[in-house]
């Protein structure tokens, strides 16, 4: 399935990457991520010219980012400022799949599920291993998820028999994280951040950023994955 290649794929990217005192995966500075912001994108225009863009704005860390994560916001596009901002309290591993999707905004792509499929597509050309694991287990918890709202008991065979350890104590870690943040506040940002989408013109509100699903298995149903994995393997 869809789901157990990229799981696949996620578990042999994060093999050999540098962890800490805990098993999870050092993730790159703020530094690290704005200088090698934009090379998955350009690798990504190679391959396909709508990609292709002179945008080189760099996202930034925001200071409050533990306030942000109260409300659930991982990152923010603001246009009239031209910033892409992300959410630096969470964890390490999600810091460049994030600062992906921003600069997928910032790029010109506002419907949230267009936006995250380009943002996902820029991280699997990237050819920084952290940039390709963010992006790859980012869509295995997007298309995880729905499986698992589906059929459950498939979900959690994949889980077992495909993600190895280190990524479950990623997701572990990241899963202890967001539970420190399950409170009220949450879910009427929530409740927010649906309105503002539906005022914006997405009618389908937060239920928009499960557009990705679809887009993400049609293009797995192409042979772009299998040719992209071997491409980037080639060059390690």
């Amino acid at each position: 399935s869809a789901v157990r290649r990229l799981a696949r794929e996620a578990s042999a990217v994060r093999e050999g990457l540098p962890e800490d005192e805990t098993g999870v995966l050092l993730g790159l500075s703020m530094k690290e991520i704005q200088a090698s912001a934009q090379e998955g994108w350009d690798r990504l225009g190679l391959a396909y010219p709508l990609f292709q863009d002179r945008a080189r704005m760099k996202p930034k860390g925001v200071l409050l980012s533990r306030y942000w994560s109260y409300t659930r916001i991982i990152g923010i596009y603001m246009p009239l400022l031209a910033e892409p901002s992300i959410n630096t309290d969470q964890p390490a591993f999600m810091h460049p799949a994030t600062a992906a999707h921003e600069l997928s905004h910032a790029r010109g792509f506002a419907r949230e599920g267009d936006c995250d499929f380009a943002g996902l597509l820029s991280c699997f050309y990237h050819p920084g291993p952290v940039w390709r694991y963010s992006g790859l287990i980012s869509a295995v918890k997007s298309m995880g998820g729905r499986l698992w709202e589906e059929d459950p008991d498939r979900w959690y065979a994949i889980y077992q028999s495909e993600l190895s350890a280190a990524v479950q104590r990623d997701l572990a870690l990241e899963s202890a994280y967001w539970k420190k943040f399950e409170t009220p506040v949450a879910r009427i940002s929530d409740q927010i951040n649906d309105a503002y989408l539906k005022a914006n013109k997405v009618e389908e509100g937060v239920k928009s950023y499960g557009a990705v699903i679809d887009l993400l298995l049609a293009w797995l149903d192409s042979d772009a994955f299998d040719e992209l994995t071997r491409e980037v393997r080639g060059l390690e």
